[in-house]
């Protein structure tokens, strides 16, 4: 099936698996559609145009809604000034492209990808007293973005090895990459709940997240629909081990089971940029339930087999117990960014998701590019059936 590590021994009936995205459930949706009316009165009292697009619904609709709870929420408007909140709302869109950039390395040779390729902060006048007494507001934008890029240390040990395939995987532990990821890291609390900085990311230290703990292997043909953002894993729990897998025969005391439940995902209706209201938030919602109707489908098109892996199946990874909490991070930030290319309708169109030019810090959005392709060459837009995977 997916993984030489896992176990086929649940299957569960559709009805008992969970949904995906609770928040889209008749009961689930509700309360998220409240949030975002008050998060948007809340910040349009001191940005007037503020407006929602679907982007920030995304974010809304993926985060668990003690995100919104006034003690402590990230998104609590009682908590957060609204600049903090517009920050939060925008960047997760970046933070989640950037990763759908990297989740396949053959992106960065991808024409479709290029635009997204990262470009160092450009040098800007030292943010001083003196500059913010004399400089307009741009100027002194630019000199704070600069101020606090991430910076990694120079002269590191490069993880790159000779080999090809290695090769390309450990492209993406180099200061480039470290950097395009440091930069958006404020934004993995918010889109998964995950501090990157913890365990996963470090600017003393290259490929902290390039080991075994972090890695599983995948049918070739899953892999190709995996990359696209067509399936994903999401995490359950942490179990200790009560029945070994046939792949635990080398197990010790010291390992447990980190269970992850692998899903389908459906091809939206994309909405890149959209401007996006409560009415259009419960249409995404019965789009993706009218997929999860039909059983939550693998794709047209992929080899259908005993094997074939079904939406809800569990998957059993072999782990030591200081592995498995770094393995849940990984996978939690893994799920969040697939789920919320998916709301956006970036199933296998992720590159025309809003990014961000690491340049100057400005946000860019694609929707316009997205329309001209669509055109074009018939990419699935306006009321495409949600029910329907296309690639």
């Amino acid at each position: 099936m997916t993984s030489s590590e896992q176990s086929l021994s649940l299957r569960p009936k559709a009805s008992d698996i969970p949904h995906p995205i609770p928040s889209l459930t008749e009961h689930g949706l509700g309360p998220r559609l409240a949030v975002t009316t008050e998060l948007l009165t809340e910040m349009q009292i001191f940005y007037p145009d503020f407006i929602m697009r679907v982007e920030q619904v995304a974010l809304i609709l993926i985060v668990d809604m003690r995100e919104f709870d006034h003690d402590d929420g990230l998104l609590s408007t009682e908590n957060w000034t609204p600049p903090d909140l517009k920050t939060r709302l925008l960047n997760a869109s970046p933070f989640c492209k950037h990763y759908m950039l990297h989740l396949n390395p053959n992106n960065l040779e991808n024409y479709s990808w290029r635009h997204a390729l990262y470009r160092a902060p450009l040098k800007q006048p030292e943010f001083t007293d003196e500059l913010i007494e004399q400089a307009d507001w741009e100027t002194i934008k630019l000199s704070m973005y600069y101020e606090i890029r991430f910076e990694t240390e120079p002269d590191l040990q490069d993880l790159s090895y000779p080999e090809e395939e290695s090769a390309k995987c450990r492209k993406r532990d180099k200061d480039d990459h470290n950097d395009a990821t440091g930069n958006l890291e404020g934004s993995c609390l918010d889109v998964a709940d995950v501090d990157i900085l913890d365990d996963i990311l470090s600017a003393t230290e290259l490929g902290k997240s390039h080991k075994a703990w972090n890695m599983m292997l995948v049918d070739p043909e899953l892999y190709e629909y995996l990359v696209q953002g067509l399936c994903a894993f999401n995490f359950e729990t942490i179990e200790e081990i009560e029945k070994p897998t046939t792949h635990d025969d080398d197990h010790n005391d010291e390992d447990v089971h980190v269970v992850l439940r692998f899903y389908w995902m459906p091809s939206l209706t994309p909405r890149f940029n959209q401007v996006t209201t409560v009415e259009d938030m419960k249409t995404i919602a019965t789009e993706f339930n009218a997929f999860i109707a039909l059983g939550s489908p693998p794709p047209d098109g992929f080899p259908e087999s005993i094997t074939t892996p079904k939406s809800g199946d569990l998957v059993r990874l072999l782990r030591t117990r200081e592995e498995a909490q770094k393995l849940k991070s990984a996978v939690k930030i893994h799920w969040s960014c697939i789920a919320y290319t998916a709301l956006c309708g970036g199933v296998g169109l992720a590159h025309f998701m809003t990014g961000m030019d690491q340049g100057d810090g400005s946000l860019q959005p694609r929707d316009e590019e997205f329309r001209q392709e669509a055109a074009r060459d018939g990419l699935r837009d306006g009321a495409a059936n949600s029910a329907q995977v296309i690639q």
